[in-house]
């Protein structure tokens, strides 16, 4: 690790495990630096697989849903669970007949939702109109596919 670089993940590491933290067992550090370089990145997922820009991904900002996702999943399912179910509607009629629903992942972009019933289970992704930056945004993105989905249960 190059002189800077070390002394800034240095600070680092100090500053996200405090000092007692850092020795193990027999005074022996418990903690180590490394450094990764990166040469090639790729994402595969449902869309497919697209090669990363090593600079871009050196650049990109947290998703700003990361600090709350679990709280927000969990608040979802216990008290929000008949409008997640209802956001199979949004699918069109065959996929109507799913039991239940559970949240599984959320970001700025979407909410995934596992749909469970007559011994089949399938994922599904509700992408919001615009990607949110704060959970007063996220309020109004779901708000927003809640009513998509009141509104196509009515029809």
């Amino acid at each position: 690790m190059r002189g800077d670089d070390r002394a800034a993940c240095a600070a680092l590491l100090a500053e996200r495990r405090p000092v007692g933290e850092l020795l193990g067992l027999h005074g022996r550090p418990s903690f180590v630096m490394l450094r990764l370089e990166v040469g090639e990145i790729s994402v595969d997922d449902l869309w497919g697989a697209k090669h990363v820009d090593p600079e871009d991904l050196a650049t990109a900002e947290p998703d700003p849903m990361v600090n709350h996702e679990t709280e927000l999943l969990q608040h979802l399912a216990a008290a929000h669970r008949d409008r997640i179910a209802d956001l199979c509607a949004l699918l069109g009629p065959r996929e109507s007949a799913a039991a239940t629903a559970v949240p599984l992942a959320l970001d700025r972009l979407g909410l995934r939702v596992r749909f469970t019933g007559d011994g089949s289970s399938f994922d599904a992704r509700f992408d919001f109109p615009a990607p949110v930056r704060d959970v007063c945004e996220l309020r109004r993105a779901m708000h927003h596919l809640f009513a998509a989905a009141g509104h196509q249960g009515v029809s």
